[in-house]
């Protein structure tokens, strides 16, 4: 049976999800998903599709994307790519390391945005690869505290937008003691806020 043409067009919100073949683990160590971050990172920025949300669990990962200049399928085949090939040349392994194609569901964005942000963020608590909120605040392979109210960790300043009613937030990460973070690219960018190097849009902007 024929697959299914996605609907795929520049500027669709799109809840994306990849697994591990057979759910296996894709992520092993620190060194991976580092490696994952920044691959996302740099794409992001080339291809100026704007990230809402992601977590990083150990068999898949989450992303909340709307490309802007590209379809989502060429943003998906180069990330995963690229990251497979390095997962395999690391791990000495060969075939498949992700289940299928990646699933990305088309979603309303004035209804459901902020919600599936929530979700999406909320994933490693969910799957108890934190203990509670706190933690969570802290966890570094989501977008969890660049998007959450409060105080942002590792956050000094935080530029708001008022001029679109979707906007991008701009921040220099820092420690909570003031050193600029060692973590490679946490810089200020043109699309959003970089935490562990991925650039995370704003669901909305906040009142001035």
């Amino acid at each position: 049976m024929p697959r299914q043409a996605r609907l795929d067009l520049p500027g669709l919100l799109q809840h994306v999800i990849v697994r591990g073949i057979e759910r296996r683990r894709i992520f092993f160590d620190d060194e991976d998903r580092e490696d994952f971050v920044g691959r996302l990172s740099r794409l992001l920025v080339a291809t100026k599709t704007q990230c809402f949300a992601w977590a990083l669990l150990p068999n898949h990962f989450h992303l909340l994307l709307r490309p802007t200049e590209i379809p989502l399928a060429s943003f998906m085949r180069r990330l995963l790519t690229g990251y497979a090939v390095t997962f395999n040349l690391r791990y000495k392994r060969s075939g498949h390391l992700f289940q299928n194609r990646y699933k990305s569901i088309v979603c309303d964005e004035e209804e459901y945005l902020l919600a599936l942000v929530r979700y999406i963020g909320l994933n490693p608590l969910r799957v108890r690869l934190v203990s509670n909120l706190d933690e969570l605040d802290w966890y570094p392979w989501c977008g969890h505290a660049a998007t959450a109210e409060g105080t942002l960790p590792r956050t000094a300043s935080l530029m708001r937008c008022t001029d679109t009613p979707r906007c991008a937030a701009r921040a220099t990460c820092e420690t909570p003691g003031g050193a600029e973070n060692s973590r490679p690219g946490i810089t200020p960018g043109p699309v959003g806020m970089r935490y562990s190097g991925i650039v995370v849009a704003r669901p909305a902007c906040d009142p001035p």
